[in-house]
């Protein structure tokens, strides 16, 4: 599942897909193969186990959270789950632990005291990484596992199979805030922290009283992220100079059957002397642990059973007659009505604008000339006047007068 957008995931031997925030693949992986997963940017991964398919094989589904590189440690204590309730059978599991490391640190392994190599040969190549993987049967109860060199980290998961139980965990991990921007900050011993920010966390051996004062990861600074070095009491045998690790017989990747009868407890081994006491107060490492008897030859698989014949496929079923219609529901009751709104504010008077004075009208088409009045009747001719004196020229002047 990824945490932002456009985020690709490399899954070796799988083609590489896109996811953005909150989406999420699955993929069935088969037991026999060993692969690696890496994004660009943060994701989250899980490991879910199948439930129990047969009578011959036991188990239920179980989810486990995988830890990402830059968070594994370099030891782990843990405990297998055990019996619950009075019944021990009603949780009798088998418990496995499953580790994942550097190919060329695993000599430096130690399981509850002794190297890993001498208890477990047979390492599986993750494909296209440095790292090999390998899982065996546990016993039940608490358990310690540890690297020599306190700057190697490595993968550890338990998990344990009963009838129609399991369980399912990762033996611990480191909480670095790997996706924030990083600080440099000045270290201490075990902080968990990338002091220096240079993608490692802790990967300095800082020891004695002046901090030895040597280059570890030979980045050219000294102590400047300091692992918590602890005193380990190293088994009598010597570490393998050269531990390879070593592919599984090309058996087809076929899964161990189940264990034979554990041989007898060892004898208890000598209480070792106590430590001496180291710079921080640690102290002395415990005597080692006696050695395990050994296990009973592995049973065999039992043959698979046949595959039972295919039912036939039923007819199909006639189609149902078709529901009548319901009837009308009534009209709901007419709502109330509402309050009357305010009387609006009354409003700005008008502006009244004068308009100019209109151009006269251009002058009206002549009327049709009247009918001629009737001739009056000719007067009687008036008496001759006195004959007046003899004036001066007049001028006639005639004003026209418009209609």
């Amino acid at each position: 599942m990824a945490a932002e957008n456009d985020t690709m995931v490399v899954i070796t031997t799988r083609a590489t897909f896109y996811l953005n925030a909150g989406e999420a693949k699955t993929y069935i992986i088969p037991s026999d193969e060993h692969l690696s997963i890496s994004s660009t940017k943060p994701i989250l991964v899980t490991q879910i186990s199948q439930s129990q398919r047969s009578v011959s094989e036991v188990g239920d589904p179980t989810m486990i959270i995988l830890p990402a590189v830059e968070q594994w440690a370099n030891a782990y204590t843990f405990s297998t789950a055990g019996s619950t309730g009075e019944d021990p059978s009603n949780f009798d599991t088998e418990d496995y632990m499953v580790m994942v490391c550097p190919a060329d640190q695993v000599s430096g392994l130690l399981f509850d005291g002794q190297y890993i190599p001498e208890l477990f040969s047979t390492w599986y190549t993750v494909t296209g990484t440095d790292y090999v993987g390998t899982s065996f049967l546990i016993s039940r109860g608490s358990h310690t596992i540890q690297h020599v060199d306190p700057t190697v980290t490595f993968s550890v998961l338990v998990y344990g199979n009963a009838d129609k139980e399991s369980y399912g965990f990762a033996a611990g991990m480191r909480l670095a805030r790997i996706n924030a921007p990083c600080e440099v900050s000045p270290t201490q011993l075990g902080d968990g922290i990338d002091n220096d920010c240079d993608g490692r966390i802790d990967e300095e051996i800082c020891e004695g009283d002046d901090n030895s004062e040597t280059d570890t990861d030979g980045d050219g600074l000294v102590n400047e992220d300091c692992a918590v070095y602890i005193s380990v009491t190293l088994p009598s045998t010597a570490v393998p100079e050269s531990t390879p690790p070593t592919e599984s017989p090309s058996t087809g990747g076929n899964i161990p059957g189940p264990p034979g009868i554990p041989g007898p407890p060892g004898s208890p081994g000598e209480t070792g002397a106590p430590g001496i006491p180291g710079n921080d107060g640690f102290p002395g490492s415990p005597g080692l642990n006696g050695i395990d008897g050994k296990d009973g030859l592995d049973g065999k698989v039992g043959a698979s059973g046949a595959s039972g014949v295919t039912g036939a496929t039923g007819a199909t079923g006639s189609t149902g007659l078709m529901g009548s219609i319901g009837a009308t529901g009534s009209n709901g009751i007419p709502g109330v009505e509402g309050e009357k709104g305010a009387k609006g504010a009354k409003g700005t008077p008008g502006v009244s604008i004068k308009g100019d004075v209109g151009s006269i009208g251009a002058p009206g088409n002549m009327g049709a000339t009247g009918p001629s009045g009737l001739v009056g009747s000719t007067g009687s001719t008036g008496a001759t006047g006195i004959q007046g004196a003899t004036g001066n020229l007049a001028h006639l002047v005639l004003k026209e007068t418009k209609a």
